[in-house]
């Protein structure tokens, strides 16, 4: 193949030895038009940038891609303690067991506090400006749709433990953007 049509010797040029010398020496030999003769290799491609890192750097890159994989299999054998807690005592008192009566209880004091706030904003309507109350509004409309499709996603899969993390973080949103207009209400009384 290729190394058949090698040559049988290959001949160095006399100048890259001079070359090399002066590099490990500390002192580069110029030619006539100032620049340093360098020996380029036929397949070295013209114009390529050399990229090194110092032994610090590729210590602390090492450092990170091992507490990066070490935290990924933790994540990927443990699949997070709580959810796995829950999904145990569903699972060995039924469904209709004490976790789903806390995870209902839990719905049912949300269910109280945001309606609390809501009545808060709705009595406050008056005393917040107009651009205020369209940003609440716009704001709770789109976190209620998250939420409705997180619902219906749930109950195709109610074992989803990634559903119920991403509704409880939409819910707790929604909790903030009604706690935030109801101090703005209760600032301008």
């Amino acid at each position: 193949m290729a190394v058949a049509s090698l040559p049988k010797q290959a001949q160095v040029p006399a100048t890259a030895w001079v070359g090399i010398a002066g590099r490990i020496s500390g002192v580069v030999r110029r030619d006539v038009t100032g620049e340093v003769p360098v020996l380029r290799l036929p397949t070295a491609a013209r114009g390529t940038r050399r990229i090194s890192f110092s032994v610090p750097q590729l210590a602390a890159a090492a450092l990170v891609v091992s507490f990066m994989s070490a935290g990924m299999a933790l994540l990927a054998t443990q699949g997070g303690r709580g959810a796995s807690s829950i999904r145990a005592s569903v699972t060995a008192e039924g469904p209709g067991g004490a976790a789903a009566r806390a995870v209902s209880l839990e719905d049912n004091r949300y269910a109280k506090v945001v309606d609390q706030l809501e009545q808060i904003l709705e009595a406050g309507r008056a005393v917040l400006a107009l651009e205020t109350l369209v940003t609440i509004e716009v704001s709770l409309l789109t976190l209620d749709d998250a939420i409705e499709e997180i619902e219906t996603a749930l109950a195709d899969d109610p074992n989803s433990d990634l559903l119920r993390r991403l509704l409880a973080n939409r819910q707790r949103t929604r909790l903030g953007v009604l706690q935030r207009a109801a101090a703005a209400v209760q600032a301008q009384t």
